[in-house]
């Protein structure tokens, strides 16, 4: 802290500064792009500058003496440019700002704490718009919180240092880890889960009509709608809350009422045509409809829009398969993979469409960089299995089925799909152990013991398979009849039917 500035080091940090440009350009492109960075117009600058100036009385307070926490602090509607408050966080704004720069000299640490609480805040203090219509949230001031933590540090240190501190100061921080404690335990039972969270918000702040249509949501997940419902119609009582609108639409179409989501969502999307959510919703109401061709459309506007939203590719290529569009869907599904957080299930997808096409060659390169990924992924290697069951490459169907039942040893499709490519190479014993676990994972199903006797017969146990296939007979006659579906059984047919 005792270094003097030149020009030698200011210069040193110019790449520094050039790097968290950016990274910040990174980061907004990357917020934008995903959908978590929107536009939230408040009414002026002054009305910014003064949240601000109350933002910060509100995070002195609440930093050391953390009563009546909220998951959301609403911003106020107006605000009054003479109210004692305004007044009141206008001048310990300016005592901090004049406290920091007469202290630069002297007391540099001071100085710094000031300095480095107001930057640090700045960017989230509504002074520019957020994109969210609060005036100040807990995890604002995380970062912002360590400057005035180090100048509590550097006070209590000054007050140990003082005769007959130290007794004086051990008592402060005694007293403030208790209340911080105490109040710390109470705040965790609010954090339980996210309805206790958004239902002591909603107690909190009833007036808002965001924190009512969040507690709608989280009331529709424990499968409550008609409280659910209230919630959404408090929060559109409030405000015209776009947000509401759709979760309501939806809800109705949960619910089957096809015509009263069609007239929300219309309405929503009067308001704003070009609203990401909106036509999100809408993309659900004509799927819901089987209108696959007007659910596509909107699917595929909003992966254009926002080419990181995963999720959206994911439905549009599930809309493209049940419209028989697999070259369609592919695409789509590939673009996904782009993603940097895209889960196995994306190559499964992309591999069994590739099945479905008789691209099984295609379909092994799709599971193969799949495992590549995640390593020992069961779902991959029983699905690479297949393709290379299905291209005739049996020893290595051979091996990743058995590398997938070290995982799965009770999928008694594998211990089949194991058992026809041992068969496939000839090793026919070997076929008839793995049907054999295949019909006791299934539980006895028929068409499982049906396929355990067709191994018995390639093996000739005739007998053997006699009996399985009797068994199987008699837990699903109509399954089977005088035309066996295995050329090898045939014969066994007449010895069957002749069974009392």
């Amino acid at each position: 802290m005792g270094r003097a500035l030149n020009m030698r080091r200011m210069v040193n940090k110019v790449p520094l500064l050039f790097a968290a440009g950016a990274l910040a350009y990174i980061n907004g492109y990357t917020q934008k792009s995903a959908g978590a960075l929107s536009v939230y117009r408040v009414a002026d600058w002054h009305y910014n500058a003064i949240v601000a100036a109350k933002g910060v009385v509100f995070y002195l307070h609440k930093c050391f003496f953390p009563l009546d926490l909220s998951a959301v602090y609403p911003a106020p509607k107006l605000v009054g440019y003479l109210d004692p408050d305004t007044l009141m966080a206008v001048l310990v704004v300016v005592l901090l700002v004049a406290l920091a720069a007469m202290t630069w000299r002297t007391r540099r640490l001071l100085s710094f704490c000031i300095l480095f609480f107001g930057v640090t805040l700045a960017p989230m203090s509504q002074l520019l718009p957020t994109g969210m219509a609060v005036a100040a949230a807990d995890r604002f001031f995380y970062l912002p919180s360590l400057g005035l933590f180090l100048l509590l540090a550097w006070l209590l240190d000054l007050v140990r240092q003082s005769r007959h501190g130290q007794g004086l100061a051990c008592l402060l921080v005694a007293g403030l880890g208790l209340m911080w404690l105490v109040l710390t335990i109470e705040r965790t039972g609010i954090w339980r889960n996210s309805f206790t969270l958004w239902a002591d918000t909603a107690r909190k702040a009833p007036n808002s009509d965001t924190v009512l249509n969040n507690l709608g949501i989280m009331l529709a997940h424990q499968g409550k709608p008609a409280e659910a419902r209230m919630m959404y119609e408090r929060s559109l009582a409030l405000a015209t809350n776009s947000y509401a609108l759709i979760n309501l639409g939806l809800l109705n179409l949960r619910e089957g009422n096809t015509n009263a989501a069609r007239e929300l969502l219309s309405l929503c999307e009067a308001l704003d045509p070009t609203k990401f959510e909106t036509r999100y919703a809408r993309a659900a109401l004509e799927f819901n409809l089987t209108n696959y061709v007007e659910a596509s459309s909107y699917l595929a506007s909003l992966a254009d829009e926002r080419p990181l939203a995963v999720h959206i590719r994911l439905r549009l290529g599930a809309v493209y398969m049940l419209m028989a569009q697999t070259n369609k869907a592919i695409a789509t599904l590939r673009q996904a993979l782009n993603h940097p957080k895209q889960g196995a299930g994306l190559y499964l997808e992309i591999g069994q469409l590739y099945e479905q096409s008789g691209e099984f060659i295609l379909a092994d390169k799709m599971y193969e960089q799949g495992l590549a990924k995640f390593p020992m992924q069961s779902n991959l290697l029983y699905r690479r299995g297949v393709a290379f069951s299905k291209s005739g490459k049996q020893h290595e169907a051979i091996n990743y089925f058995t590398m997938h039942l070290s995982i799965h040893s009770n999928n008694w499709d594998a211990w089949s799909n194991l058992a026809l490519s041992h068969k496939a190479v000839g090793e026919v014993d070997r076929a008839v152990e793995c049907s054999g676990k295949a019909a006791a994972a299934s539980g006895a199903s028929p068409e499982v013991l049906y396929n355990h006797a067709c191994m018995l017969v390639a093996a000739q146990r005739n007998k053997e398979a006699l009996t399985i296939l009797t068994n199987a007979f008699a837990r699903a006659p109509r399954l089977y009849g005088p035309s066996l579906k295995d050329e090898d059984l045939r014969h066994l047919w007449p010895q069957i039917s002749a069974l009392p």
